[in-house]
């Protein structure tokens, strides 16, 4: 039986304060509840909403006796997680029953000093900061409807507040490498290495940018040419540890409690069950998860509907960490 050493439980779906350009969810006023999507088992997009902090306890009281497993626990999806009102409760009640690795990525911008300090009591572990570009023009193209200085100030506030109080949260500053930003990789290495603790064991991470499953539109001119993350290769599918690491080590739980299969998978591809009524680690192991690690590992994944097109693994497995913090730790 495969235990997740990652579990994902999206608190919010379908609301963001962003419209980046790469990303593939069907938001939330632009398309409604009763919206089509030939992606889902059930041609429909999954209703907008959050995950109620009553919901949340339930499924995380299912996977207590797994918590010596499960490394990070990560409170994202298809949503803002800073848009959740109850996101500090849920961190608090993740900690109060021993999870480590608790934590969640965000476009910062609501990342105001109130929220900062609310996380910081709820004692998050880990802050990922998605933060694509050092210019205002390249984060304010990437990252559309947001400001550029409002996520610096916000951000650099944070860990001004985690420096002074102490905390032993840690950063992650995440940039997604695309033709809009890559040349001011430099410049936002050098703003951001001058700013996070080694002793914390923060990070800055670079990633090649993705294709979403095959989903990003206008890929081919979004990606770095080079960066290892436009095709995956012959040779490259067949290096050893070539392994989809969310299909092995990911539970993917959606904030209606409906299972997910991967990263990817934004709209439901397969009726896998609900954590409100199942065991999650027993639909961890349900059948569709059982036939495509197989697939994986027989090397056959090419034959996967969902997989044959992806690049997110070969993403994950080109990123970088270049902070100082890093080489330190």
């Amino acid at each position: 039986m495969y235990i997740p050493s990652h579990v994902q439980i999206e608190t919010v779906n379908r609301l963001c304060n962003a419209r980046c350009p790469m990303c593939t969810i069907r938001f939330k006023p632009e398309f409604g509840d009763d919206a089509y999507t030939d992606l889902s088992y059930d041609n429909t997009v999954r209703p907008a909403g959050f995950m109620s902090l009553e919901k949340f306890k339930l499924i995380v009281e299912k996977l207590q006796p797994h918590v010596e497993s499960i490394k990070y626990f990560t409170l994202h999806g298809c949503g803002e997680p800073l848009m959740d009102p109850t996101i500090c409760e849920k961190i608090a009640y993740l900690k109060s029953c021993g999870f480590r690795g608790v934590g969640f990525s965000t476009n910062c911008h609501l990342l105001t000093e109130k929220m900062s300090n609310r996380l910081l009591d709820a004692g998050i572990d880990t802050l990922i900061c998605s933060i694509d570009g050092f210019s205002a023009r390249a984060v304010e193209t990437i990252r559309p409807r947001l400001k550029r200085d409002k996520i610096y100030t916000n951000v650099e506030r944070f860990l001004e507040l985690r420096d002074e109080r102490d905390a032993k949260s840690r950063v992650l500053i995440r940039f997604i490498e695309q033709m809009d930003n890559y040349l001011e990789f430099d410049e936002y290495f050098a703003h951001w290495d001058a700013r996070v603790s080694s002793r914390k064991n923060d990070e800055i991470v670079k990633f090649p940018i993705h294709n979403c499953g095959g989903k990003v539109e206008d890929f081919e001119n979004k990606v770095v040419p080079g960066t290892g993350s436009s095709l995956f290769s012959d040779d490259y599918a067949k290096s050893d540890g070539f392994l989809c690491p969310d299909l092995f080590e990911r539970l993917i739980v959606f904030a209606n409690g409906r299972i997910g299969l991967c990263s990817s998978d934004q709209d439901e591809y397969f009726d896998i069950g609900n954590a409100l009524f199942s065991d999650p680690v027993e639909l961890f192991n349900s059948d569709v998860f059982e036939r495509y690690r197989a697939e994986w590992l027989k090397g056959r994944w090419r034959e996967l509907d969902h997989c044959r097109t992806c690049s997110i693994t070969q993403s994950r497995n080109a990123k970088q960490t270049v902070s100082t913090a890093a080489l330190a730790s």
